[in-house]
């Protein structure tokens, strides 16, 4: 399901809520958010060895097409540098084509977290995978939560208080950031 339908979808009644979304004051209005994220993830900038493309800030995407996805999160100084320096924007429905987009040529830069980047990659052949270069300075890191539907406050604090319980245990949270993410637990 696209991302934004599930948001949407997360609003019913029928629903408790939506996972994992990345902080924003719209949200904040219509979802409660946890106290703590599930997700801490660190976004690079991918293109083509032909591209030469070295980041440093935002401005420095103004020659290429860069590929964002409909329905996630970018931090404002990206969009702020999309409107200041007029970079070519593309848009995909689905971050599963944004590897494939990069190796057709229809953008040039794509951004996506690293987990995502690994698995996607997964289906490439070796060639195309050596093709592909990470900037190594990420693009941003944004955190990700569970949102609670209006509909269900009351499982805010239940959330809240299971997943300090889990996070507590030092065994287990290694264990979830060796394999899932990096999370913060303050």
């Amino acid at each position: 399901m696209p991302w934004q339908r599930a948001y949407e979808e997360g609003k019913k009644a029928e629903f408790i809520g939506s996972a994992y979304w990345y902080y924003n004051e719209k949200r904040a209005t219509e979802y409660l958010y946890t106290s703590y994220p599930l997700t801490s993830e660190v976004s690079h900038f991918y293109h083509l060895d032909s591209i030469p493309f070295k980041f440093n800030s935002y401005a420095d995407l103004k020659p290429y097409r860069l590929l964002i996805n409909k329905g996630l999160t970018y931090p404002n100084t990206l969009w702020q540098a999309i409107k200041e320096y007029e970079i070519e924007v593309m848009e995909a429905t689905y971050t599963t084509k944004n590897l494939q987009f990069l190796l057709r040529q229809r953008a040039d830069i794509v951004v996506l977290d690293e987990q995502t980047e690994r698995e996607y990659a997964k289906a490439l052949s070796n060639s195309e995978v050596k093709r592909l270069v990470r900037q190594p300075k990420p693009a941003f890191v944004n955190q990700g939560f569970l949102l609670i539907n209006q509909h269900n406050k009351k499982y805010v604090a239940l959330f809240n208080s299971a997943l300090q319980k889990l996070i507590s245990n030092k065994p287990y949270l290694a264990q979830y950031q060796d394999n899932c993410s990096s999370i913060s637990t303050q």
